[in-house]
C-alpha cells in the first residue's frame, strides 16, 4: 500500500509538467526571454558598480566609464523590448490607476458628523466640547456652555 502511493506520488510529480496548459503565446520566445534577462544583468551590475564605488573599490574615473557603457546597454535593451512591443504598459497604467485611486482615496475627507464647538469666554478661541481648559489663554471653561 506504502509503495503504491510513493508510486503515485512520484507520477504525478514527473507528468504534472506535461498536463499542464501550453503557456500563451509570447512568453516562451526566446529574444523576449533573452532581453529580459540582460536587461536583469545590466540592472545587476549597475546596482554592484554603484556599491563598490560607494565603498571605494573602484576609481571615479573608471566608475563613470564603466557606468556610462552600462547605461547605454541599458536604453538599447529597453530600445529593443519597446520596439518588441513587451513592456507591458497596460500593467503599469493598471498601476497608475490603483495609485491614484488610493491617493484619492487617502486625500476625500472623511464623511464625520460635524463635531460641535464651544467658544472660550475669556480670548473667544474654539475649543472642543471635552476641554476643560482653553488652549489659547488658560481659562477654566464651564462645561455647561452653549455649543456653536
Amino acid at each position: 500500500m506504502l509503495a503504491l502511493a510513493l508510486f503515485l506520488i512520484v507520477a504525478a510529480f514527473v507528468l504534472h509538467p506535461i498536463l499542464q496548459p501550453a503557456a500563451p503565446e509570447g512568453t516562451n520566445n526566446p529574444d523576449t526571454n533573452f532581453l529580459q534577462a540582460r536587461r536583469a544583468s545590466v540592472l545587476s551590475a549597475l546596482t554592484d558598480l554603484d556599491f563598490d564605488h560607494a565603498t571605494g573599490k573602484i576609481g571615479h574615473r573608471d566608475y563613470e566609464s564603466e557606468r556610462n557603457q552600462l547605461v547605454a546597454d541599458g536604453v538599447a535593451v529597453l530600445k529593443q523590448l519597446d520596439a518588441a512591443d513587451l513592456t507591458a504598459p497596460a500593467i503599469v497604467n493598471d498601476l497608475d490607476a490603483r495609485i491614484e485611486e488610493a491617493v484619492a482615496h487617502i486625500r476625500k475627507p472623511e464623511s464625520t458628523p460635524a463635531v460641535a464647538h464651544q467658544f472660550c469666554s475669556q480670548c473667544g478661541a474654539v475649543t472642543q466640547l471635552n476641554d476643560h481648559f482653553c488652549a489659547q489663554c488658560g481659562f477654566a471653561l464651564d462645561p455647561r456652555s452653549e455649543s456653536a
